[in-house]
């Protein structure tokens, strides 16, 4: 059996006698990865358990933990497909240990058969009164991780308990993070104090002034609409800190529908053309990288450059949302810009009419797929 490096968040788990165990921390602080090498190792040496891994929706869960899952398991030299069930997503251990993946969606399986073990993954998304279902039926261990967020339950419904323990990480804790990741969190520092204290320090921030609000400017759905009066793929170039973003953005029923394709740092123009070969639909990407565009449109791609002019970023966030928004389940990286994508605050926190640039790489896309999708290119332009 392989090994794998861990960080103090799995024995902050295993030394742990409290029931609950709470992990709040910023990006990429290893809690996640950390938290499902534990469960691994605790279906490996205790038998015939029921541990359930369950976040807000399916198509994230498996982007995330899930994947962490396959991860490990083949780092480890154990994984055995035909031990993996799709549906219902769960994987049988040789031990007779049984861990089951599903989201808050799924009813049945909240108001269920009982488990051993559970782990709220991102537990910020998911409603008290689910959560309580949940709990209600485990009778051993419980472990949420979240970034810290205002109005969150778990302030003064779960930390005020006396059988938990609290921990708070960040990227300091994390000694495999890559460079690159570091100095994207870091960056954070000089373009938004309240954001850099949430994912760079892990530390509870008043998020104001959020520019795509949910329900009210967006939602989410299960999937893209087959039938569409419009269809643009579009893009936002990045390489080593910032990623290369990809969005299906469609016009279908009066509403704008988007799903993430691509969020990917290190990614060459030959890599982008691959991606963009076998969707052969027009696709329309920042214009500020001509020499990309032209490299991507050599290699027989519908590219074009976008359309800009005066105060196009807030032209475009207004065009935006003129429309419903509605963005697939499995769009996390998207879900996550729209979520903390917000307006510019001065030193006496007052909100000024322009976008923080950060969490704006899709968003980006978006916008200049919008002015594609309405034929809205020259109207900025004086």
């Amino acid at each position: 059996m392989g090994q794998i490096a861990t960080t103090k968040h799995f024995w902050q788990i295993d030394k742990s006698d409290k029931r609950i165990s709470v992990f709040q921390g910023g990006s990429r602080s290893g809690k996640t990865y950390n938290i499902m090498l534990w469960l691994i190792n605790y279906a490996i040496k205790t038998p015939n358990q029921i541990i359930s891994v369950v976040r807000s929706t399916m198509p994230s869960l498996e982007a995330t933990a899930f994947r962490d899952f396959e991860d490990i398991m083949r780092r480890m030299g154990i994984y055995d497909h035909s031990r993996l069930k799709k549906k219902p997503l769960e994987y049988r251990f040789n031990q007779g240990t049984l861990m089951e993946f599903f989201s808050v969606d799924m009813e049945e399986k909240i108001r269920g058969r009982a488990r051993n073990v559970l782990f709220v993954n991102e537990a910020n998304e998911l409603k008290f009164k689910d959560y309580t279902q949940l709990v209600i039926r485990t009778d051993t261990k419980i472990i949420l991780d979240y970034n810290p967020s205002i109005n969150f339950w778990v302030y003064d419904k779960v930390l005020n308990r006396n059988d938990v323990d609290f921990y708070k990480s960040t990227w300091r804790d994390n000694a495999f993070i890559p460079r690159a990741l570091i100095d994207e969190i870091e960056q954070l520092k000089n373009i938004d104090d309240a954001l850099y204290k949430v994912y760079g320090l892990g530390e509870l921030a008043n998020i104001q002034g959020i520019i795509f609000e949910f329900d009210k400017h967006w939602v989410q759905c299960d999937e893209l609409p087959a039938e569409y009066k419009k269809r643009i793929i579009c893009g936002d170039f990045g390489f080593s800190n910032d990623p290369t973003a990809i969005i299906d953005l469609r016009l279908a029923h009066g509403e704008l529908w988007a799903k993430e394709l691509t969020y990917k740092t290190g990614l060459l123009n030959s890599d982008i053309a691959d991606i963009l070969r076998p969707l052969a639909n027009r696709c329309v990407f920042d214009s500020a990288e001509p020499k990309s565009i032209a490299e991507i449109t050599k290699a027989g791609i519908d590219i074009h450059p976008s359309q800009k002019g005066r105060d196009s970023i807030n032209n475009g966030i207004n065009l935006i949302k003129q429309y419903k928004l509605n963005v697939t389940s499995d769009s996390i990286n998207l879900i996550k810009e729209l979520r903390n994508y917000r307006w510019q605050e001065n030193k006496q926190g007052e909100q000024l009419t322009k976008p923080i640039d950060a969490f704006n790489h899709s968003c980006d896309a978006i916008r200049y797929g919008c002015f594609d999708l309405f034929n809205q290119r020259n109207i900025f332009f004086i």
